[in-house]
């Protein structure tokens, strides 16, 4: 019998192994949704499905009055590239099925890209799949599987990038620079970090190309092709940028608080990336369930340092990329180093970041920690011979690194009382929830479709805090106030109940297991005594605000 080609071999090697990555959500793909439920999961799910529904009405889906209600906004849904080719996934299972198969998919491009990327390279069988194991089930992907943010798994691009930018400098061509063209663009299109960090080295190696030497000329010839990248790029960038400048932008990148999210969210710690701690805690600091891991692992870090001097251009790679991946000033074992005059001690990045436009938008600096990582598989196969230094490897991620395996996962199981509710927009209670574990109400959204008042990453929306039943209601939800009814202001209550209405708002929602039980009481009363009596169904209570 034929053998088959080494290519199929490897796609199914690496799809075998991203089920196991993934296979806590084998039993119920279109129910449970990779990704913890406190972490960015649901935000991602509500995207895909937003998409898809502007779409399915003829509508862009660049603008939104499903979230920011009543006026709604600007968005540009950050893994709008996903969201669109699984369309046909979600059409025929839903949003949560489409997320789990695009991060499904995505894995297994990153090992087979990895894969092929080492084999052509380094001539190492063995090595190129302990390199694309390496890179596509790093700590670093298991975190990022643990805080369901679908865009940062599209890590296949990247070696594919890389790949074509590499066979366009063996065989020069105009067939091969189109490839690594589109290659690049549809690493931006899939994650802008990744594509900036794929178009700094094109960058590089077209100023390499401009060096009077041989294989410059020839290469040279057909840099124009890979512009074409660019001129791929210009227009998603161009409406990218313009919903975050946009006057109703629902998300905004403004450079102050980029800035302040990189040295007081987004820090770094040296150690982390040596030991398998998170980088910072952020349960611990923030009270939030995502994970921040840069973990290498030194299964993989020994064996790349020993490649590197078979291949230092990889070595260079790496070294490059951790250092812009500690941020822009040296954190080390839980605090800022400083210098004698007791200034932070500054890194590469703080000067880039002030320097080059593009940084400016980069919160996470630890992203750069995927390069990094792909360069260090590199490295590490040209040396890795034995078979068995692969189920070594994925020990060491799966069971020692910090981001804890197997993955969360998130149900998808939306409330039976929503479909009591009226045309109008719907209020979800309670408000004074952590932001993203209020992004459990986008994703009831996806089942009842009415419009809710909250944005993605925001906190408690002005015109709601200045309502004056709502701003009772955030009141109570943070008080130990024992009784509601005597002393309220009824009539202004009653306006704000009627003001309410008037913006369009039909039901709100109050679920009860998402409440202290001493806080629930209080909600329910000032509720009654206001809006009327609740109509209880499947652990909701349902207040009617329609006439």
């Amino acid at each position: 019998m034929r053998r088959p080609p080494p290519l199929v071999l490897a796609t199914a090697g690496f799809a075998a192994l991203a089920l196991g990555l993934v296979h806590p959500v084998l039993t119920d793909p279109a129910g449970r949704a990779l990704g913890h439920g406190g972490a960015d999961t649901y935000n991602h799910v509500w995207g895909f499905w937003q998409v898809a529904d502007a779409l399915g009405r003829g509508e862009s889906p660049l603008w939104t009055a499903r979230v920011g209600f009543p006026e709604g906004g600007a968005l540009w849904f950050i893994d709008l590239f996903n969201a669109i080719w699984t369309l046909p996934v979600q059409w025929a299972g839903g949003p949560i099925l489409a997320v789990n198969v695009a991060i499904w998919a995505n894995l297994v491009l990153a090992g087979v890209a990895t894969w092929a990327l080492a084999r052509e390279v380094t001539k190492n069988e063995v090595g190129a799949v302990f390199a694309g194991v390496a890179y596509m089930a790093a700590p670093q992907v298991l975190g990022q599987l643990h805080n369901g943010i679908s865009e940062t798994l599209s890590i296949g691009w990247l070696p594919l990038a890389v790949l074509a930018l590499h066979r366009l400098h063996r065989e020069p061509g105009r067939n091969r620079a189109l490839w690594a063209a589109a290659a690049l663009a549809a690493c931006g299109l899939a994650n802008w970090y990744y594509g900036l960090f794929a178009g700094l080295l094109y960058a590089a190696y077209g100023l390499w190309a401009l060096w009077p030497s041989a294989r410059g000329r020839a290469v040279r010839v057909h840099l124009p092709w890979i512009g074409l990248a660019g001129l791929a790029l210009v227009p998603a960038l161009l409406a990218f940028r313009g919903t975050l400048n946009a006057a109703d932008a629902l998300v905004q990148r403004d450079p102050d608080f980029v800035f302040r999210s990189l040295i007081g969210h987004n820090m770094v710690d040296a150690i982390a990336f040596f030991w398998p701690i998170r980088s910072p805690d952020l349960l611990i600091e923030f009270d939030e369930h995502l994970q921040a891991i840069v973990y290498i692992g030194w299964v993989l870090l020994i064996p790349a340092f020993l490649g590197m001097r078979k291949a230092r251009v990889w070595g260079l790679a790496a070294g490059a990329a951790f250092l812009f991946a500690l941020g822009p000033f040296l954190y080390l074992g839980g605090s800022y180093t400083t210098l004698p005059s007791g200034d932070w001690i500054p890194l590469p990045f703080l000067a880039f970041f002030e320097a080059i436009p593009i940084f400016s938008p980069i919160s996470h600096a630890y992203r750069f920690a995927i390069p990094m990582q792909l360069a260090l598989a590199m490295s590490a196969a040209f040396v890795i011979r034995r078979p068995v230094w692969i189920p070594v490897l994925l020990a060491e991620f799966l069971l020692v690194s910090p981001a804890g395996w197997p993955t969360a996962t998130s149900s998808g199981d939306v409330p039976a009382v929503y479909a009591q509710v009226g045309d109008g927009a719907v209020i979800d209670l309670p408000l004074s929830l952590q932001v993203l574990d209020r992004s459990r109400y986008d994703l009831y959204q996806t089942a009842h479709g009415h419009s809710i008042p909250y944005g993605l990453n925001d906190p408690t929306p002005a015109w709601l805090d200045g309502n004056p039943l709502m701003r009772t209601v955030i009141e109570l939800e943070r008080t130990s106030i024992d009784s509601t009814a005597a002393g309220l202001p009824v009539f202004d209550l009653v306006l704000g109940r009627e003001r309410l209405r008037a913006a369009g708002v039909s039901a709100i929602v109050v679920h009860e297991a998402a409440y202290p039980p001493d806080m629930l009481p209080r909600v329910r009363e000032l509720l009654t005594l206001i809006v009327g009596e609740p109509v209880e169904v499947d652990g909701a209570l349902l207040f009617s605000l329609e006439a």
